[in-house]
């Protein structure tokens, strides 16, 4: 249906409706057909008037009529604005929004509104106010100083409307943005979800705003904020699923609007984010499949290479700072490669002892003559290289975060180390990249220490498979001549290099899932130090060491019971009397999760 065609509940509800992978899905065509898939404006927005507000609002904490302890503020002079704007701009904005808690403003205070407008666009931002209601005087004024956007929400249903708001009609709000329309300034209107309205109202909300004389340009869609001393305090939350639809059911009934996420964003539960994380990766998926098919073909070497693949590399090297990177199908496969590789250049390999399985087998099992030092111990790492034959000869390899104790390797003494004793460093970064550092880039870019050739896989933080090393121009040309890993294994999907890459920019450019990880590492720590079994951890591995291997079992079994998916660790996977259960917190848990998994770890401890 497009906008000569008028929206009704009726048909707007059947599409609502849809199963939720179908609405995703046409939502996404749409988005795609209309925007750049993956480009999001950054917006800004500060509150140029605060408190006070004759409004009776009822999620407002700005109204005059609540106590929420909000301050009154007067409006705000030209300076601060100026600087204010400066620094969303430095940030990556490209809008900026002035907010003001007024019913309307003053006539007295326009000349000041005015400037404010002039110089926020003197420094290539976009410009948007909310004010309230607007005379025609006003709106002329604004839309003569060149204000971009104006932001009117209607905020909910006409239905349900005066369950929220009784200083101004429903008909207020739509004639002051037939104002702003007609004096040719730009629409930002949406609504807040969260307020106690069912979902026919929310629907109800948007077939308003898709029948308006031109539907809104700007569409800010907010999840409410629940503010003490608001009366909505105690609101239910939104189911997420719901709160999606409502999302692809608006980019659907307006294609050409710009949908904006914005109050209560950053509220939003992680399966909801994790949610829309993925079905932009599972619509680059279907993307690429279009583009590289369903498999390679063959190996890398003969028809397999495809552009994904190069394009993937190239985007790695560039983030990571190396000047090659190399695909393979597996972590497994990629360290088993580097020592069979590095094997015929080197002669010794230094491997920590408590390192993956992958390395330790391809150490024994190659040419090159293994010693092993004690987990994490610099000093004994010394006394071996002491012996001089092993200068210039050495390679040193390691893991960025273990993965069975979740600790972090001294990449900083390493790296002093290996330049010391001419020797190469190797990084298995498995359980850091994605997770650790500046970006997400892993453990070496926390203090922005690089070994000598980092590895990383997909499987972890970025949900897929398949892995990547990184390295020098030589030491790559190298692999591709003498790596049987990758001469004689069939090469990636290249629709899964494609969405691998999607992943890679969402992990890149939004901390969102990573800080919300750190808040359910902490939240766990806290309580599971009272735990006579726990090893402390400061990663989202968390191991609970019992030491004997059928009391471990029986731990397992007790909170397979209370409905947790563990599974007991024992040796020959870890060394003899380390039995454990290894705890992976994710960014998917909330915090009756963790709760929960604290209380059945101290029942099930109680029978131990």
């Amino acid at each position: 249906m497009n906008n000569t065609n008028k929206w009704n509940i009726v048909n707007a509800t059947k599409i609502f409706h849809q199963s939720f992978f179908d609405l995703i899905f046409k939502a996404q065509i749409i988005h795609r057909n209309n925007f750049v898939p993956n480009n999001i404006q950054v917006s800004a927005l500060l509150s140029i008037k605060t408190g006070l507000c004759p409004e009776d609002c009822k999620y407002c904490p700005q109204s005059a009529k609540y106590n929420t302890g909000l301050s009154n503020e007067k409006l705000i002079n030209l300076d601060k604005v100026i600087n204010a704007a400066k620094k969303a701009k430095k940030a990556g904005a490209t809008r900026f929004c002035m907010g003001a808690a007024w019913k309307n403003p003053q006539n007295r205070d326009m000349p000041l509104l005015e400037s404010m407008i002039k110089n926020v666009k003197k420094l290539g931002l976009e410009t948007c106010m909310t004010l309230g209601m607007l005379t025609d005087n006003q709106v002329n004024r604004l839309s003569n100083v060149g204000l971009d956007f104006y932001n009117h929400n209607l905020d909910t249903s006409p239905e349900y409307y005066k369950n929220i708001v009784t200083t101004r009609s429903y008909q207020d709000r739509l004639n002051t943005i037939n104002k702003v329309r007609n004096s040719g300034i730009k629409v930002c209107s949406g609504g807040i979800m969260g307020l106690g309205e069912k979902i026919e109202d929310r629907i109800s909300l948007l077939v308003q705003l898709s029948n308006l004389s031109q539907p809104p340009e700007s569409i800010p869609m907010n999840m409410l904020v629940k503010i003490k001393g608001t009366p909505m305090e105690n609101n239910t939350d939104i189911d997420f699923f719901d709160f999606i639809r409502i999302i692809a059911l608006c980019r659907i009934m307006m294609p050409n609007s710009r949908i904006r996420l914005s109050a209560g964003r950053e509220w939003m539960n992680d399966q909801m984010q994790a949610l829309c994380f993925m079905a932009e990766i599972m619509q680059s998926w279907k993307d690429y499949i279009k583009l590289g098919g369903v498999g390679s073909g063959g190996s890398g070497h003969v028809i397999g290479y495809h552009p994904l693949h190069k394009k993937l590399e190239v985007w790695l090297s560039n983030w990571l700072n190396f000047p090659r990177a190399l695909l393979f199908s597996s972590g497994f496969s990629a360290n088993q490669a580097i020592i069979h590789v590095l094997g015929t250049i080197f002669k010794y390999i230094f491997v920590d002892r408590l390192s993956h399985a992958s390395i330790i087998e391809a150490s024994l099992n190659s040419n090159i003559s293994c010693k092993s030092f004690r987990h994490n111990d610099i000093n004994h790492l010394l006394k071996l290289l002491m012996q001089n034959k092993y200068k210039n000869n050495s390679l040193i390899f390691t893991e960025g975060i273990f993965s069975m104790d979740g600790d972090q390797s001294p990449i900083g003494n390493l790296i002093k180390i290996a330049k010391k004793f001419y020797s190469y460093l190797i990084v298995d970064d498995a359980h850091g990249f994605g997770i650790l550092g500046d970006e997400g880039k892993g453990t070496s870019y926390i203090k922005n220490m690089l070994p000598d050739l980092l590895v990383i896989t997909f499987g972890k933080s970025v949900g897929m498979h398949g892995a990547a090393i990184l390295c020098q121009e030589n030491i790559a040309e190298y692999f591709l001549q003498f790596s049987k890993n990758l001469i004689y294994s069939t090469a990636m999907i290249p629709a899964q290099a494609g969405a691998i890459l999607t992943a890679l920019k969402k992990i890149r450019y939004s901390s969102t899932l990573r800080d919300h990880l750190f808040r359910n590492i902490k939240r766990f720590q806290c309580s599971a130090k009272k735990l006579k079994f726990y090893k402390h951890s400061n990663t989202a591995i968390q191991p609970i060491i019992i030491g004997d291997s059928l009391l471990t079992i029986q731990f397992a079994k007790k909170l397979r019971k209370q409905g947790l998916w563990v599974h007991p660790i024992l040796p020959p996977s870890i060394p003899k009397g380390q039995a454990r259960i290894r705890i992976t917190i994710t960014a998917m848990h909330q915090e009756n999760d963790i709760d929960n998994l604290i209380e059945a770890l101290f029942y099930a401890e109680r029978f131990i």
